[in-house]
Order: C-alpha cells, then structure tokens, then sequence
C-alpha cells in the first residue's frame, strides 16, 4: 500500500529532510536517519519542544545550520541546486522515518551534536548518550516521554 501524504505531511517531511541535508549530508546512512528520528523524537515524545514540525525545525537555535549566520544557512534555501541527489536522499530518509518504515537507531534521542562540539547542555542532569555515528553524539535528554 502507497502513503499519500496530506499537504502537512509533505511540510513535514520537506522539513525534516531539510534538517538532515543541512546537518548530515555528508554523515553515513545510518547518521542521516539519526537525524531525522531526533527531529520526529522532539515533535513526538519531548516535553521540551514544540508539537509541530515547523515549530521544531525553526526554533530559535536548535538546528545551526538553520541560524542564519552560520555557513550552510544558503542552501537551505535551494537545496536542489546545492545538491539535488544529496536532498533526494534526505527526502527519502526523511519520508521512511515520517511514516514509519525506518527504525529509531537513537533509542529516543533529542539532541545530537558534533563529537568535537564543546555543547553545555550535554552536561545536564539526565542527558544520556544513545548512539554515536559518524561525526555526530547521541543523546536523549530526562524530558523524553518513554
């Protein structure tokens, strides 16, 4: 059976693959689905965020290459023309997470970041690493609903 996405999940789906081609692109397979499930895990079971997609991806300083002065900020406004066969493949990771054909490999994670990346809130109390891939940490925060 095909799944025809409403005009919502199309947004969703293009939001969260934009997540991916602008933040793991160049990270393996496995990394890219990563990033897109933490991005479905804030939406879905984080009391931290916001229960939209759009609300998620476009919150204030949660995904850098969405901050507009950070260095991947312009393709994000063309990726096709960036790199079409790159964001094909993020589309198509982000369209098998959204609908559920992709396992979670992150076990509930809401945060990741470089592995050379110096972020405070790793530090919190309850942050515990779920996965390690690539270039990119892992981890689920006390705020996930389990």
């Amino acid at each position: 059976m095909v799944y025809l996405p409403s005009i919502t999940a199309i947004v969703n789906i293009y939001l969260m693959a934009l997540v991916v081609f602008l933040e793991a692109r160049g990270e393996p397979y496995e990394g890219k689905v990563a990033v897109a499930w933490v991005v479905k895990n804030r939406v879905e079971i984080s009391r931290r965020y916001a229960t939209t997609y759009p609300e998620v991806v476009f919150q204030d300083r949660q995904f850098s290459a969405l901050n507009d002065d950070d260095v991947n900020y312009p393709k994000a406004l063309k990726p096709m023309l960036h790199d079409g066969e790159a964001f094909e493949v993020c589309l198509g990771i982000a369209y098998r997470v959204y609908t559920g054909q992709l396992k979670d490999p992150t076990n509930g994670a809401d945060h990741y970041c470089r592995e050379d990346c110096a972020a405070p809130w790793k530090m919190e109390q309850g942050m515990i690493q779920t996965l390690h891939v690539g270039a990119h940490v892992f981890y689920r925060s006390c705020a996930v609903r389990r």
